[in-house]
Protein backbone atom coordinates (compact mmCIF):
# COMPACT_ATOMS: atom_id res chain seq x y z
CA UNK A 1 0.00 0.00 0.00
CA UNK A 2 3.06 2.57 0.97
CA UNK A 3 2.13 6.16 0.87
CA UNK A 4 -0.74 5.60 -1.41
CA UNK A 5 -2.84 4.67 1.12
CA UNK A 6 -1.81 8.08 3.00
CA UNK A 7 -2.48 10.03 -0.13
CA UNK A 8 -5.98 8.19 -0.09
CA UNK A 9 -7.10 8.82 3.13
CA UNK A 10 -6.54 12.50 2.62
CA UNK A 11 -8.65 12.58 -0.77
CA UNK A 12 -11.47 10.89 1.13
CA UNK A 13 -11.68 12.83 4.08
CA UNK A 14 -11.57 16.11 2.14
CA UNK A 15 -14.26 14.56 -0.01
CA UNK A 16 -16.18 13.49 2.97
CA UNK A 17 -15.88 16.97 4.38
CA UNK A 18 -17.60 18.66 1.73
CA UNK A 19 -20.92 16.96 2.86
CA UNK A 20 -22.36 16.50 -1.20
CA UNK A 21 -21.44 14.14 -3.58
CA UNK A 22 -19.92 15.12 -7.31
CA UNK A 23 -18.67 14.50 -10.55
CA UNK A 24 -16.27 11.50 -9.79
CA UNK A 25 -17.57 10.57 -6.23
CA UNK A 26 -20.33 8.62 -5.01
CA UNK A 27 -21.50 7.66 -1.60
CA UNK A 28 -23.02 4.32 -0.79
CA UNK A 29 -24.36 3.92 2.65
CA UNK A 30 -24.34 0.05 1.88
CA UNK A 31 -23.02 -2.11 -0.63
CA UNK A 32 -25.62 -3.10 -3.60
CA UNK A 33 -27.79 -5.81 -2.85
CA UNK A 34 -28.65 -5.59 -7.05
CA UNK A 35 -25.25 -6.61 -8.83
CA UNK A 36 -26.78 -4.98 -12.20
CA UNK A 37 -27.07 -1.50 -10.23
CA UNK A 38 -23.44 -1.84 -8.75
CA UNK A 39 -21.91 -2.45 -12.58
CA UNK A 40 -24.11 0.63 -13.95
CA UNK A 41 -22.46 2.52 -10.64
CA UNK A 42 -18.88 1.57 -11.61
CA UNK A 43 -19.49 2.28 -15.37
CA UNK A 44 -21.06 5.75 -14.80
CA UNK A 45 -18.20 6.70 -12.75
CA UNK A 46 -15.42 4.80 -15.04
CA UNK A 47 -16.77 7.23 -17.52
CA UNK A 48 -16.57 10.43 -15.76
CA UNK A 49 -16.15 13.67 -17.94
CA UNK A 50 -13.61 14.54 -15.30
CA UNK A 51 -10.94 12.18 -17.12
CA UNK A 52 -9.78 11.50 -12.72
CA UNK A 53 -9.92 8.54 -10.53
CA UNK A 54 -13.50 8.07 -9.39
CA UNK A 55 -14.79 7.03 -6.12
CA UNK A 56 -17.33 4.94 -4.75
CA UNK A 57 -17.38 5.15 -1.04
CA UNK A 58 -19.18 2.51 1.19
CA UNK A 59 -20.61 3.72 4.32
CA UNK A 60 -21.43 6.98 3.85
CA UNK A 61 -24.81 8.52 3.45
CA UNK A 62 -25.81 10.98 0.69
CA UNK A 63 -25.29 13.79 2.28
CA UNK A 64 -22.18 12.79 3.78
CA UNK A 65 -22.66 11.60 6.99
CA UNK A 66 -20.16 8.63 7.84
CA UNK A 67 -22.18 5.99 8.96
CA UNK A 68 -19.03 2.95 8.79
CA UNK A 69 -19.73 -0.60 6.59
CA UNK A 70 -19.38 -3.25 9.68
CA UNK A 71 -21.61 -5.46 9.35
CA UNK A 72 -23.18 -5.00 5.63
CA UNK A 73 -24.24 -8.34 4.90
CA UNK A 74 -23.70 -7.48 0.87
CA UNK A 75 -20.15 -6.34 1.60
CA UNK A 76 -17.76 -7.06 -1.25
CA UNK A 77 -14.13 -7.83 -1.08
CA UNK A 78 -11.64 -6.86 -3.80
CA UNK A 79 -12.04 -10.72 -5.80
CA UNK A 80 -15.52 -10.62 -5.73
CA UNK A 81 -15.97 -7.34 -7.69
CA UNK A 82 -13.33 -8.20 -9.91
CA UNK A 83 -14.76 -11.73 -10.34
CA UNK A 84 -18.65 -9.70 -11.09
CA UNK A 85 -16.36 -7.25 -13.63
CA UNK A 86 -14.65 -9.78 -15.56
CA UNK A 87 -17.85 -11.73 -15.90
CA UNK A 88 -19.25 -9.45 -17.95
CA UNK A 89 -19.02 -8.22 -22.00
CA UNK A 90 -17.69 -5.23 -21.67
CA UNK A 91 -16.85 -3.69 -25.34
CA UNK A 92 -13.66 -4.70 -26.29
CA UNK A 93 -13.21 -7.40 -23.18
CA UNK A 94 -11.59 -4.71 -21.22
CA UNK A 95 -13.67 -3.88 -17.75
CA UNK A 96 -12.51 -0.86 -15.69
CA UNK A 97 -9.25 -1.06 -13.51
CA UNK A 98 -10.53 -1.07 -10.36
CA UNK A 99 -9.09 -1.50 -6.60
CA UNK A 100 -10.59 -1.97 -3.22
CA UNK A 101 -9.45 -0.39 -0.11
CA UNK A 102 -10.47 -0.08 3.71
CA UNK A 103 -9.64 3.14 5.63
CA UNK A 104 -10.52 4.12 8.74
CA UNK A 105 -12.86 7.53 8.95
CA UNK A 106 -11.82 8.30 12.89
CA UNK A 107 -13.42 5.16 14.74
CA UNK A 108 -15.46 3.71 11.46
CA UNK A 109 -14.56 1.91 8.43
CA UNK A 110 -15.71 3.18 5.74
CA UNK A 111 -14.69 0.81 1.93
CA UNK A 112 -13.07 3.03 -1.31
CA UNK A 113 -13.37 1.64 -4.72
CA UNK A 114 -11.15 3.86 -6.81
CA UNK A 115 -12.23 3.52 -10.11
CA UNK A 116 -9.05 4.43 -12.00
CA UNK A 117 -9.29 6.93 -15.05
CA UNK A 118 -8.56 5.66 -18.74
CA UNK A 119 -8.35 6.33 -22.54
CA UNK A 120 -10.20 2.90 -23.07
CA UNK A 121 -13.64 5.06 -22.23
CA UNK A 122 -16.42 5.17 -23.11
CA UNK A 123 -17.38 1.58 -21.25
CA UNK A 124 -20.39 -0.38 -21.48
CA UNK A 125 -22.00 -3.82 -22.14
CA UNK A 126 -21.52 -5.77 -25.59
CA UNK A 127 -24.39 -7.88 -24.04
CA UNK A 128 -27.29 -7.24 -21.81
CA UNK A 129 -27.26 -8.00 -18.04
CA UNK A 130 -29.97 -8.61 -15.93
CA UNK A 131 -30.68 -8.65 -12.41
CA UNK A 132 -34.39 -8.55 -10.58
CA UNK A 133 -35.72 -6.91 -13.41
CA UNK A 134 -32.98 -4.34 -13.47
CA UNK A 135 -31.20 -4.47 -17.18
CA UNK A 136 -28.40 -2.71 -18.52
CA UNK A 137 -28.84 -2.69 -22.25
CA UNK A 138 -26.08 -3.68 -24.83
CA UNK A 139 -24.44 -0.75 -26.17
CA UNK A 140 -25.61 2.04 -24.29
CA UNK A 141 -23.13 4.33 -22.56
CA UNK A 142 -23.87 6.16 -18.93
CA UNK A 143 -21.66 8.79 -17.51
CA UNK A 144 -22.21 10.89 -14.79
CA UNK A 145 -23.48 14.53 -14.96
CA UNK A 146 -22.20 16.82 -11.69
CA UNK A 147 -23.76 14.83 -8.96
CA UNK A 148 -25.92 12.53 -10.78
CA UNK A 149 -25.83 9.49 -12.89
CA UNK A 150 -27.35 8.41 -16.30
CA UNK A 151 -30.61 6.65 -15.25
CA UNK A 152 -29.97 2.88 -15.80
CA UNK A 153 -33.27 3.20 -18.63
CA UNK A 154 -31.96 6.23 -20.25
CA UNK A 155 -28.52 7.11 -22.07
CA UNK A 156 -25.85 9.66 -21.85
CA UNK A 157 -26.10 12.62 -24.22
CA UNK A 158 -24.64 12.87 -27.56
CA UNK A 159 -22.31 15.26 -26.39
CA UNK A 160 -21.33 13.72 -23.84
CA UNK A 161 -20.45 10.36 -25.61
CA UNK A 162 -18.48 12.38 -28.53
CA UNK A 163 -16.16 13.31 -25.47
CA UNK A 164 -15.55 10.13 -24.39
CA UNK A 165 -14.96 8.63 -27.48
CA UNK A 166 -12.60 11.83 -28.65
CA UNK A 167 -10.95 10.82 -25.25
CA UNK A 168 -10.21 7.56 -26.33
CA UNK A 169 -8.53 8.54 -29.72
CA UNK A 170 -6.84 11.63 -28.63
CA UNK A 171 -8.44 13.72 -30.44
CA UNK A 172 -8.36 16.76 -28.07
CA UNK A 173 -4.57 16.48 -26.62
CA UNK A 174 -2.48 18.68 -26.88
CA UNK A 175 0.70 17.68 -29.16
CA UNK A 176 2.62 17.48 -25.87
CA UNK A 177 0.13 15.24 -24.08
CA UNK A 178 0.07 12.60 -27.76
CA UNK A 179 3.99 12.82 -27.34
CA UNK A 180 3.95 11.34 -23.60
CA UNK A 181 1.71 8.52 -24.74
CA UNK A 182 3.56 7.88 -28.07
CA UNK A 183 7.29 7.68 -26.12
CA UNK A 184 5.27 4.72 -24.33
CA UNK A 185 4.88 2.79 -28.07
CA UNK A 186 8.78 2.55 -27.68
CA UNK A 187 8.74 0.00 -30.59
CA UNK A 188 6.51 2.35 -32.95
CA UNK A 189 9.77 4.22 -33.23
CA UNK A 190 11.55 4.22 -36.61
CA UNK A 191 15.34 4.95 -36.60
CA UNK A 192 17.01 7.24 -39.01
CA UNK A 193 20.21 9.23 -39.98
CA UNK A 194 18.62 12.13 -37.50
CA UNK A 195 17.13 10.15 -34.59
CA UNK A 196 13.56 8.54 -34.26
CA UNK A 197 10.45 9.33 -35.56
CA UNK A 198 7.42 7.58 -34.50
CA UNK A 199 5.67 5.87 -37.44
CA UNK A 200 1.94 5.79 -37.22
CA UNK A 201 2.12 9.95 -36.76
CA UNK A 202 6.09 10.98 -38.49
CA UNK A 203 5.75 14.43 -37.99
CA UNK A 204 6.74 13.44 -34.33
CA UNK A 205 10.35 12.92 -34.00
CA UNK A 206 13.41 12.33 -31.66
CA UNK A 207 16.30 14.28 -32.75
CA UNK A 208 19.91 13.97 -31.26
CA UNK A 209 21.35 17.46 -31.24
CA UNK A 210 24.94 18.18 -31.01
CA UNK A 211 27.19 17.65 -27.89
CA UNK A 212 26.22 19.21 -24.71
CA UNK A 213 28.33 22.23 -23.78
CA UNK A 214 29.50 20.74 -20.44
CA UNK A 215 29.40 17.24 -22.11
CA UNK A 216 32.40 15.81 -19.89
CA UNK A 217 31.03 16.86 -16.36
CA UNK A 218 31.75 13.92 -14.48
CA UNK A 219 28.75 12.40 -12.44
CA UNK A 220 29.30 9.72 -9.92
CA UNK A 221 26.42 7.28 -11.00
CA UNK A 222 28.62 6.63 -14.37
CA UNK A 223 31.34 4.82 -11.89
CA UNK A 224 28.74 1.90 -11.03
CA UNK A 225 29.53 0.88 -14.92
CA UNK A 226 32.55 -1.27 -15.99
CA UNK A 227 33.90 1.70 -17.76
CA UNK A 228 33.83 4.69 -16.33
CA UNK A 229 33.95 6.97 -18.85
CA UNK A 230 30.88 9.11 -20.23
CA UNK A 231 29.56 12.40 -21.83
CA UNK A 232 26.12 14.38 -22.38
CA UNK A 233 24.29 14.42 -25.43
CA UNK A 234 21.25 16.93 -25.86
CA UNK A 235 17.95 16.02 -27.33
CA UNK A 236 14.97 17.06 -28.70
CA UNK A 237 10.93 15.93 -28.96
CA UNK A 238 9.59 17.89 -31.81
CA UNK A 239 6.19 18.29 -33.35
CA UNK A 240 7.17 19.33 -37.24
CA UNK A 241 9.64 22.45 -36.00
CA UNK A 242 8.58 22.46 -32.86
CA UNK A 243 10.60 21.95 -30.05
CA UNK A 244 7.89 19.90 -27.28
CA UNK A 245 10.45 19.31 -25.13
CA UNK A 246 14.81 18.38 -25.03
CA UNK A 247 17.03 18.01 -22.22
CA UNK A 248 20.08 15.81 -21.91
CA UNK A 249 21.04 12.15 -22.00
CA UNK A 250 23.84 10.40 -20.73
CA UNK A 251 26.07 7.88 -22.91
CA UNK A 252 27.74 5.60 -20.02
CA UNK A 253 29.44 2.26 -20.25
CA UNK A 254 31.53 3.32 -23.43
CA UNK A 255 28.41 4.08 -25.00
CA UNK A 256 26.69 0.56 -23.78
CA UNK A 257 23.61 2.10 -21.87
CA UNK A 258 21.98 5.54 -22.60
CA UNK A 259 19.63 7.10 -20.43
CA UNK A 260 17.74 10.62 -19.89
CA UNK A 261 19.84 12.47 -16.98
CA UNK A 262 18.21 11.82 -13.65
CA UNK A 263 16.89 15.07 -11.57
CA UNK A 264 18.86 16.08 -8.65
CA UNK A 265 17.04 16.84 -5.22
CA UNK A 266 18.71 18.92 -2.86
CA UNK A 267 17.12 18.82 0.64
CA UNK A 268 17.72 21.60 3.35
CA UNK A 269 18.16 19.66 6.73
CA UNK A 270 16.91 22.59 8.78
CA UNK A 271 18.95 21.43 11.50
CA UNK A 272 21.10 24.14 13.20
CA UNK A 273 22.94 21.75 15.63
CA UNK A 274 24.86 20.21 12.82
CA UNK A 275 27.77 21.49 10.83
CA UNK A 276 27.96 23.04 7.42
CA UNK A 277 27.06 22.04 4.93
CA UNK A 278 23.50 21.80 6.09
CA UNK A 279 22.10 19.87 2.77
CA UNK A 280 21.84 17.05 1.46
CA UNK A 281 21.37 15.83 -2.05
CA UNK A 282 20.38 12.36 -4.25
CA UNK A 283 19.63 11.66 -7.85
CA UNK A 284 15.96 10.51 -8.71
CA UNK A 285 13.27 10.14 -11.32
CA UNK A 286 9.42 9.88 -10.56
CA UNK A 287 7.46 7.38 -12.23
CA UNK A 288 4.67 10.00 -13.29
CA UNK A 289 7.12 12.04 -15.40
CA UNK A 290 8.08 12.62 -18.94
CA UNK A 291 11.93 12.16 -17.58
CA UNK A 292 11.05 8.82 -16.81
CA UNK A 293 8.98 7.68 -19.84
CA UNK A 294 12.27 8.72 -21.59
CA UNK A 295 14.54 6.59 -19.60
CA UNK A 296 12.43 3.31 -20.63
CA UNK A 297 12.48 4.81 -24.37
CA UNK A 298 15.72 4.99 -24.61
CA UNK A 299 16.85 1.81 -22.75
CA UNK A 300 17.94 -0.51 -25.35
CA UNK A 301 16.08 -4.01 -23.31
CA UNK A 302 16.92 -6.44 -25.80
CA UNK A 303 20.75 -5.60 -25.54
CA UNK A 304 22.11 -8.21 -21.84
CA UNK A 305 24.82 -5.50 -21.58
CA UNK A 306 22.64 -2.60 -21.34
CA UNK A 307 20.32 -4.47 -19.15
CA UNK A 308 23.48 -5.02 -16.45
CA UNK A 309 24.33 -1.50 -16.84
CA UNK A 310 20.80 -0.45 -16.29
CA UNK A 311 20.10 -2.53 -13.40
CA UNK A 312 23.72 -0.69 -11.61
CA UNK A 313 22.39 2.65 -12.45
CA UNK A 314 19.03 2.30 -10.79
CA UNK A 315 20.89 0.98 -7.56
CA UNK A 316 22.14 4.33 -7.03
CA UNK A 317 19.07 6.26 -8.21
CA UNK A 318 15.69 6.70 -6.23
CA UNK A 319 12.75 6.05 -7.60
CA UNK A 320 9.46 7.77 -6.44
CA UNK A 321 5.93 6.94 -7.60
CA UNK A 322 5.60 10.85 -7.71
CA UNK A 323 6.45 13.96 -6.52
CA UNK A 324 3.82 13.70 -3.21
CA UNK A 325 6.21 10.43 -2.41
CA UNK A 326 9.26 12.35 -2.62
CA UNK A 327 8.00 15.21 -0.88
CA UNK A 328 6.94 12.99 2.10
CA UNK A 329 10.02 11.11 1.92
CA UNK A 330 12.15 14.22 2.83
CA UNK A 331 9.78 14.82 5.47
CA UNK A 332 10.70 11.51 6.71
CA UNK A 333 14.15 11.99 6.21
CA UNK A 334 14.27 15.46 8.16
CA UNK A 335 12.27 13.71 11.14
CA UNK A 336 14.54 10.62 11.20
CA UNK A 337 18.28 11.14 10.24
CA UNK A 338 20.23 10.72 12.95
CA UNK A 339 23.97 13.09 13.89
CA UNK A 340 25.39 10.01 13.22
CA UNK A 341 23.85 9.10 9.69
CA UNK A 342 24.22 12.62 8.91
CA UNK A 343 28.16 12.98 9.48
CA UNK A 344 28.18 9.24 7.32
CA UNK A 345 26.37 11.66 4.53
CA UNK A 346 28.68 14.89 4.76
CA UNK A 347 31.90 12.58 5.81
CA UNK A 348 33.93 12.42 2.27
CA UNK A 349 37.90 12.21 2.97
CA UNK A 350 39.71 12.49 -0.16
CA UNK A 351 42.73 9.42 0.88
CA UNK A 352 44.82 10.27 -2.73
CA UNK A 353 44.29 13.46 -4.89
CA UNK A 354 45.16 11.52 -8.04
CA UNK A 355 42.15 10.02 -7.18
CA UNK A 356 39.91 12.37 -6.13
CA UNK A 357 37.09 11.82 -8.90
CA UNK A 358 37.16 7.97 -8.04
CA UNK A 359 37.02 8.79 -3.86
CA UNK A 360 33.66 11.32 -4.02
CA UNK A 361 32.19 8.66 -6.96
CA UNK A 362 32.81 5.90 -4.47
CA UNK A 363 31.27 8.16 -1.36
CA UNK A 364 28.45 9.15 -3.51
CA UNK A 365 27.80 5.32 -4.46
CA UNK A 366 27.40 4.66 -1.20
CA UNK A 367 25.53 7.55 0.15
CA UNK A 368 22.49 6.85 -2.71
CA UNK A 369 22.59 3.29 -1.14
CA UNK A 370 21.91 4.67 1.90
CA UNK A 371 19.07 6.79 0.64
CA UNK A 372 17.83 3.54 -1.09
CA UNK A 373 17.86 1.64 2.44
CA UNK A 374 15.87 5.01 3.94
CA UNK A 375 13.39 4.71 1.01
CA UNK A 376 12.68 1.21 1.23
CA UNK A 377 12.24 1.81 5.50
CA UNK A 378 10.05 4.26 4.95
CA UNK A 379 8.03 2.57 2.59
CA UNK A 380 7.90 -0.65 4.96
CA UNK A 381 7.10 1.68 7.84
CA UNK A 382 4.02 3.55 6.40
CA UNK A 383 2.93 -0.39 5.34
CA UNK A 384 2.89 -1.07 9.48
CA UNK A 385 0.76 2.24 9.95
CA UNK A 386 -1.61 1.81 7.34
Amino acid sequence: MRYEMSNLNNKIFSLIEMKREGSYWDYKEKYHSNNAKFIHDIICLANNLDNKDAYLIFGVSDNGEVKGIAGDENRKNQADIIDLLRNQKFAGRIPPFVKLETILYFDKEIDVLVIFKSNQVPYYLEEQFVRDKTKILPGVIYTRRQDSNTPIDSIASIYEIEHLWRRRFGLDLSPFDKLRNFIKDKHLWEKNSNGRYYKPHPEFTFVEVNNSEDRRRNVFYAYTQMNQSHYFKEYQFRYHQTILYESDMVVMDSGRYITSTPNLEILDLDIEQHSAPNFLSYNYYTRDSIDWDIHKFLFDSDNHEAGISNRRFLEVILIFDNEYEKEEFNRYLRENLSPMDIEFIQNLQIINNDERMYEIAKHEIKVSNFFNGKLQEYRHNLDIKN
